[in-house]
């Protein structure tokens, strides 16, 4: 800070004080901008749970900063997709999941929809990616069915709250 000081003329009104002044209100106003990204993203995603989506811990990834979601309900199977900043919202059955594939900290999700094939989330680093699509290893693996089968067609659910947003 005290070096930014000396590029400007002696004359110069700035002061250390007024730069440091300057400074924590442009970082006020950073952090005010992302808690209210924040809680705009955390309440969006809210409106999608309901009876038959309530994902496990788990089986999500949440990514308020670049407004990215994936999670499964393990019980039901139902999965949802969304990017908030790109405006996709999409909801499926784990019987339309058919792989993924991991690139450094990138989860590419796979799906039988000829509309929506692939869907990209960025995990916070590469060994969070890789711990995820073990889990999800198991769930494609023979073994796994869901408990329940949903009783209301989770896709068009997604549908009417996104476009009720």
């Amino acid at each position: 800070m005290f070096i930014v000081l000396d590029a400007f003329p002696k004359e110069t009104i700035l002061t250390p004080t007024a730069v440091t002044a300057l400074g924590a209100a442009i970082l006020y106003s950073i952090y005010k901008m992302n808690r209210r990204t924040r809680t705009r993203v955390k309440d969006i995603l809210k409106r999608f749970k309901c009876a038959e989506f309530s994902p496990d811990k788990d089986y999500e990834i949440t990514r308020i900063d670049t407004g990215m979601y994936f999670g499964i309900d393990t019980k039901y199977g139902t999965m949802l997709m969304a990017s908030t900043y790109d405006k996709v919202f999409k909801g499926m059955h784990f019987s339309d999941f058919s792989g993924y594939s991991c690139t450094g900290n990138v989860i590419t999700l796979k799906f039988n929809d000829l509309k929506f094939s692939s869907f990209k989330l960025h995990a916070w680093n590469e060994s969070k990616c890789m711990e995820f699509a073990h889990r999800l290893d198991v769930l494609l693996s023979g073994t796994y069915r869901p408990a329940k089968l949903p009783t209301t067609d989770f896709r068009k659910h997604v549908q009417q709250v996104a476009m009720a947003s």
